[in-house]
């Protein structure tokens, strides 16, 4: 009697395999074609990439920052996201009625339907990291080869540094070098940060975050690092922590990029100014102020929110790494609007590592011209707003106040570069979470 009600079960769970691909069938086909305008778009990206498309239908990516494209693929994403949500729905409910009809018990049923709706999603691991705010740069803690190191925490470096020297200068600002770790058999390299040069030798050991909560994510028992000499130390008087992943293949490892870090979020919101003057209004003193905080992850943050995208332009006129750089709508200092004469784009890096803001010499001379003109008395006195526009034709607008700004050329860096860039520093970071999932090219500020 078992086997016979067995063999039945057997039977009804056949057949309903069968009908599930008789009348289910359709609805993938019908919902796989409303994803081909998607496919089109990255079969076209993918034949331009290859050299299949004729040379009178290339993109050609000179002066000016292809937004076309970049929309049409943030299209493409949101469009992906709301399909397949109502794939999931319409197969859910088409299989859900073959099952009943069939007459599989309810729960097997309801099993079956739940498997299939709930996307398998991997398991998030993070670690989250206290910064310390010391002589106006936020630094980060972490051990190498068990010795305690410090360095300012940058999103415009990508190596993991520590110092050279053991004097008590040195000590005192970064750490104490010992030989610590073992060769790493790459060359020792000509390395510059901040304007300085210097000599790096490039060492591997064990590495590990000082007070960190969560899941350790360095994917290797040993990290490749960087130990600066004098002449590096000499410049920004201290080492970098470096969080820019993305490099080219003949620079030496980034940090990030020896891990499983997909996303991260830096959060300054340190309680010294806005928010302690909230609870001050609110007399809720004994409310602990937020702390500033590093926080890495291995799955992004911002798949299904707005954001900023991110562009790859510099990268294409010579920019050895990827910097978290998004292109400007436009900025103003004091509600006076600064276009550049030339109406070439803007590109604004975001970089904890830099105190104010730093400017394309071309556009800081023509700041200074226009501002004489209209004999203003400050240069950049007053508020700079700049504005975003998001992957949701959105406006993003983040504001500082009388940031200290210096003027660069980037064209010694990048040759064949062709616009403005502005470096965003800690004076429109402060008080502030930014969100960089970089392996998806999307930044938030909040």
């Amino acid at each position: 009697m078992v086997k016979i009600k067995h063999d039945f079960m057997l039977l009804v769970l056949m057949s309903s395999s069968l009908s599930l691909l008789y009348f289910c069938t359709p609805v993938l086909a019908l919902l796989s074609n409303t994803l081909n305008p998607c496919r089109q778009q990255v079969l076209l990206d993918a034949m331009n990439k290859n050299g299949k498309v004729s040379s009178n239908h290339k993109r050609e990516i000179p002066n000016t920052f292809i937004s076309s494209s970049t929309n049409s693929k943030d299209k493409c994403e949101i469009e992906k996201i709301s399909t397949e949500q109502n794939r999931r729905s319409l197969l859910t409910a088409c299989i859900s009625s073959v099952l009943v009809a069939s007459n599989v018990p309810q729960s097997s049923a309801l099993a079956v339907v739940s498997n299939l709706s709930q996307p398998s999603i991997p398991a998030p691991q993070t670690i989250t990291v206290p910064l310390s705010l010391v002589g106006g740069a936020y630094l980060i803690y972490y051990r190498v080869e068990s010795a305690l190191f410090r360095a300012v925490l940058d999103t415009g470096s990508p190596f993991l540094m520590i110092p050279g020297s053991c004097s008590q200068n040195t000590r005192a600002k970064a750490g104490c070098y010992k030989q610590q770790g073992a060769p790493s058999g790459l060359a020792t390299t000509l390395e510059q940060f901040d304007g300085f040069e210097g000599m790096v030798e490039w060492r591997r050991a064990p590495f590990s975050f000082v007070n960190a909560t969560g899941s350790m994510i360095v994917s290797s028992p040993t990290v490749v690092f960087g130990v600066a000499d004098d002449n590096v130390m000499s410049g920004p008087g201290g080492v970098f922590f470096g969080l820019i992943k993305e490099t080219n293949s003949w620079i030496r490892p980034s940090f990030l990029g020896q891990t499983d870090v997909t996303s991260f979020i830096i959060n300054l919101r340190n309680g010294n100014t806005a928010e302690r003057d909230i609870l001050k209004m609110n007399d809720n003193t004994s409310k602990p102020l937020s702390s500033p905080s590093l926080t890495l992850s291995t799955v992004p943050y911002l798949s299904l929110v707005d954001y900023i995208p991110m562009t790859k332009d510099l990268r294409r006129v010579g920019d050895p790494v990827q910097h978290y750089v998004s292109k400007l709508k436009s900025i103003s200092i004091n509600g006076t609007p600064l276009i550049p004469k030339d109406k070439r784009p803007i590109y604004a890096i975001f970089d904890t590592g830099v105190t104010g803001m730093v400017m394309s010499r071309e556009l800081y001379d023509q700041r200074y011209m226009e501002a004489r003109e209209r004999k203003e008395r400050r240069l950049w006195g007053g508020e700079v707003e700049l504005t975003f526009e998001t992957a949701r034709k959105n406006i993003k607008t983040i504001h500082a106040v009388k940031p200290l700004t210096t003027p660069f050329d980037p064209k010694a860096t990048w040759k064949k570069f062709r616009g403005h860039v502005i470096v965003l520093g800690l004076s429109f970071l402060d008080d502030k979470e930014l969100t960089v999932d970089m392996d998806d090219g999307r930044i938030w500020l909040e």
